[in-house]
């Protein structure tokens, strides 16, 4: 059986990680520790740094968080084919709270949570950082336990609709791989120094003082976890348990009533927000700026800044090939707002058009 040191690593472990997903990393090391690696292992391995790496969207830092969190993505990265190294998450987070040219930075979360480790860190980090520039936690589409955890440090917490996040605790999970290793004709001796050095392994069944060792640890990253969320959020530790769930994964709209995050909205809404315009309201500013020139823009301009009125393409078409009587005329009717203020001709609407 191969990878052994990284079983064992595993197994003592303190995760913030959704049950299905721990689960799930569980077969996976299992199964590659026997030997069995799937056939797409390897081509999915290929690509486990593209998601780790930081996009620049106008003067927005995007920094995604995608997949299992773990501090250092080494070993586990290798078994588990992909995640998300929060040492290099922080890297890209100092390097733009740093760059001027980044007016803000959103953590873009996609992600069951993970290891406990150098979360709290994390979260003091962009904590202290908070006032040199807009940090948004942009859950989507989940956001759940070490996740959250680290979601809660930034100034804003945003949901997509159909989101959700939470899960705040901590569990560890004790492999007992004695069995495994006795059918594979492997027999381990542990020679150590020191009475409580091997108490937690994955070589015999979980002992008394073993046990009694890994909820101690377990207790202590729960403890920090609550904290920092209580820090984050602006609310007492007692909040947290009472109101977050204390464990419960909840959707956007029950988040936002808890207090859990600030608002629902997409990547895209929250990109506009912080003044990244949509490709839109880009053709729209171009066909005001051009206006502002003296000058005639293209149909396909004109129709661009209609539709930001409310114009459907085939009305804003209709209007610039014949005027206000073409949309009269046509179906379905030209909004209300649009038919106080158009009139009757597209060369009175110019001067309304530099004002949108």
């Amino acid at each position: 059986m191969r990878y052994l040191h990284v079983l064992a690593a595993f197994a003592a472990m303190p995760w913030a990680l959704q049950p299905d997903y721990l689960r799930a990393a569980v077969q996976i090391l299992s199964t590659r520790a026997a030997g069995l690696d799937p056939p797409e292992t390897e081509a999915a391995l290929t690509k486990k740094r593209e998601a780790e790496v930081q996009r620049q969207e106008g003067a927005i830092a995007v920094i995604p968080v995608f997949g299992v969190m773990a501090q250092r993505m080494s070993a586990m990265d290798e078994m588990c084919a992909g995640g998300t190294s929060l040492d290099r998450v922080m890297s890209n987070f100092r390097a733009m709270r740093d760059d001027d040219r980044a007016k803000a930075i959103v953590m873009h979360l996609d992600t069951p949570g993970g290891s406990t480790y150098g979360v709290e860190e994390a979260h003091a980090e962009i904590i202290a950082a908070r006032g040199i520039k807009p940090i948004i936690a942009q859950i989507d589409s989940l956001g759940a336990s070490a996740g959250y955890w680290l979601a809660t440090a930034a100034d804003e917490i945003v949901v997509t609709p159909g989101g959700r996040g939470g899960s705040i605790g901590v569990y560890s999970v004790h492999e007992d791989l004695s069995v495994a290793l006795e059918k594979a004709g492997v027999k381990h001796t542990i020679v150590v120094e020191g009475e409580n050095k091997a108490i937690v392994n994955p070589f015999g069944p979980l002992s008394t003082a073993g046990r009694a060792q890994m909820e101690t640890l377990v207790k202590e990253a729960a403890k920090a976890f609550r904290d920092n969320v209580a820090q984050g959020r602006n609310v007492s530790s007692k909040a947290v348990v009472d109101r977050f769930g204390d464990g419960l994964v909840f959707g956007a709209k029950a988040m936002v009533e808890r207090g859990m995050a600030d608002r629902i909205g997409t990547l895209q809404d929250t990109l506009g927000r912080l003044g990244m315009p949509s490709k839109k309201q880009a053709a729209s500013a171009q066909t005001r700026a051009t206006f502002a020139a003296g000058e005639i823009p293209t149909i396909r301009a004109v129709e661009a800044a209609l539709g930001d009125l409310g114009l459907s393409n085939a009305q804003a078409e209709r209007f610039v090939t014949a005027g206000y009587a073409g949309l009269t005329a046509g179906d379905p009717p030209v909004p209300a707002a649009f038919d106080d203020q158009a009139k009757a001709h597209f060369a009175a609407l110019r001067a309304q058009l530099a004002r949108i």
